[in-house]
């Protein structure tokens, strides 16, 4: 009985790690893209990728 229960412990306990993990790394992911958008957004704007719209 009492192994059962830790045994499902750990499960739920390293399922929320992993989704903690997930999320950080999704979140880290997609503030990287916006931050490559937003560069390549300021070099298309100002930099010499302007002049050949």
């Amino acid at each position: 009985m009492v192994h059962s229960v830790v045994i499902a412990w750990l499960g739920s306990s390293y399922r929320w790690a992993a989704s903690q993990w997930v999320i950080a790394w999704l979140s880290s992911g997609y503030f990287r893209a916006g931050q490559w958008l937003a560069l390549g957004r300021a070099v298309v704007t100002s930099g010499p990728v302007s002049g050949w719209r």
